[in-house]
């Protein structure tokens, strides 16, 4: 409620007081008389909705103008077009013969021009991109809140096995492999799990990347060693082999061979040489405790990763699943010949991981 100061009053009647609610005003007078006065609507501009109109008005006229520009272009380009297919022929010329014949030019044949003619006639190579027919699953090992080995500068295995193998899935998928991971991120995926993706994914070859760490850096561990199962199939043997041979190659600081079983205990399997259908192995790429390794891993992690794939593909082409074109000569997926199932005891503690 507001309350105004008294408008004069020339009646002879005094005001008391006047107050204003809402659109009213009440003028009190002495004698008791009450006046009740309207007020009148006024209007507002909206300026905001005028100036959103404005704006609006002249972006549609700027897009007209544009499409009417594009229009006028392209009429004018076609009317050039048709001017310069007509042909203009000489009045006196035209006066000897109603009809006009034209013929082809006739351009002398030279040693030049031949060779022109042959050398367009060869067509460029296109070049063709080779396709390896076969699937590999890759095995980041360790992940999330299983770090795995974890070195004096706080570099942790499970980050290091992901980057490696995102380098090795890298090379392969360059050949035209076909590659499964087991994990893309930091996470942790039970054993059987890891498994059975690859068994569902109809991967002929299973290799699980990891690291090695000493519970003394100081006792000289180093170097790469590949395992397999216990039974050392010859197919799991020959993909490690391979790998161990390519990976020599590279320049790895020991090799240390193929092993079978468990780093440690040979009568006990990973479960990932025991609970998967085809050829696999766990390479255990360098000691993350070794200062050597850790050098050599940040230097060469590129070259050891073509290693491992170019280890993966003479694998493939040595047990016929493809041929040298890289086609697929094996019908099905590739299983391994003879796994044993004894799996490890993962409460056992090992001085080496």
């Amino acid at each position: 409620m507001e309350h105004m100061n008294p408008p004069p009053d020339m009646s002879g009647r005094k005001v008391v007081y006047t107050e204003r609610q809402g659109k009213l005003r009440y003028t009190y007078y002495d004698d008791g008389l009450v006046k009740i006065t309207k007020y009148k609507h006024k209007s507002h501009v909206r300026w905001g909705r005028v100036l959103t109109a404005l704006t609006f008005l002249v972006l549609c006229s700027y897009a007209v103008a544009n499409i009417i520009g594009a229009v006028a272009s392209a009429v004018s380009e076609q009317k050039k077009n048709e001017k310069s297919k007509e042909f203009i022929f000489d009045s006196s010329s035209a006066s000897e013969s109603a009809v006009v014949t034209t013929e082809p030019a006739v351009t002398p044949v030279t040693d030049d021009s031949k060779a022109a003619e042959e050398t367009s006639s060869i067509a460029e190579p296109v070049p063709e991109v080779k396709e390896l027919d076969f699937k590999v699953c890759l095995d980041p090992g360790h992940g999330d809140y299983d770090v795995g080995v974890m070195n004096a500068l706080g570099a942790t295995e499970s980050t290091q096995n992901l980057e490696f193998a995102l380098l090795v899935k890298e090379q392969l998928e360059e050949l035209g492999v076909s590659v499964v991971m087991t994990r893309t991120g930091d996470v942790n995926v039970p054993m059987d799990e890891r498994c059975s993706i690859g068994n569902e994914a109809g991967c002929d070859f299973f290799v699980a990347l990891h690291m090695s760490g000493s519970t003394n850096p100081y006792d000289g561990s180093k170097g790469a060693t590949v395992l397999i199962n216990n039974a050392s199939p010859a197919m799991d043997t020959k993909l490690a082999t391979n790998i161990m041979d390519a990976l020599d190659k590279a320049g790895i600081s020991q090799n240390n061979g193929v092993q079978p079983g468990f780093m440690g205990m040979p009568e006990s399997n990973y479960q990932i040489n025991t609970n998967t259908v085809m050829p696999s192995c766990q390479l255990e790429l360098c000691y993350l405790t070794s200062e050597e390794d850790s050098l050599l891993y940040k230097e060469k992690k590129s070259q050891y990763a073509k290693a491992v794939a170019e280890g993966i593909v003479k694998t493939a082409k040595d047990l016929g699943v493809i041929g040298d074109d890289g086609k697929r000569l094996l019908t099905g997926q590739l299983t391994s010949d003879g796994k044993s199932h004894i799996i490890v005891n993962e409460g056992t503690p090992i001085g080496n991981v």
